[in-house]
C-alpha cells in the first residue's frame, strides 16, 4: 500500500479486517475461513478487502508480522522496568 498507510480511514479498515480474521479464527479453522467470511464479519466490502491484501494467507502473515513487531518495540521495555524492578528489590534487601 502507498503512503496512505497512515490514513486514519485506512487503518480503520485494516483494523477491522484483523479483528475479523482473528475473530474467525477462534471460531472455525483457519483452512476454512474465506475472504467473504472476514469481510461479511467486518461489514467491509470484498472489493476493499483486496485493496489492502491478496487472500487471506496474506492478511493472516501481515498480522503476524504486525503482531512480532509490536512484541520487539515492547518487549525491551519492560524487560528493562523488570531489570529495575529486581535491582531495586535485591538494593532493598540489601539495606
Amino acid at each position: 500500500m502507498p503512503e496512505t498507510k497512515n490514513n486514519r480511514r485506512v487503518r480503520f479498515t485494516r483494523s477491522a479486517l484483523r479483528e475479523a480474521l482473528i475473530d474467525l479464527i477462534l471460531e472455525k479453522p483457519l483452512v476454512s475461513i474465506t475472504v467473504k467470511d472476514i469481510c461479511a464479519r467486518a461489514d467491509i466490502n470484498r472489493s476493499t478487502f483486496y485493496l489492502h491484501f491478496k487472500d487471506v494467507t496474506d492478511i493472516l502473515r501481515t498480522t503476524e508480522d504486525e503482531i512480532i513487531e509490536h512484541m520487539r518495540e515492547h518487549t525491551p521495555t519492560h524487560k528493562r522496568k523488570f531489570r529495575d524492578c529486581l535491582l531495586y528489590t535485591s538494593d532493598a534487601a540489601d539495606d
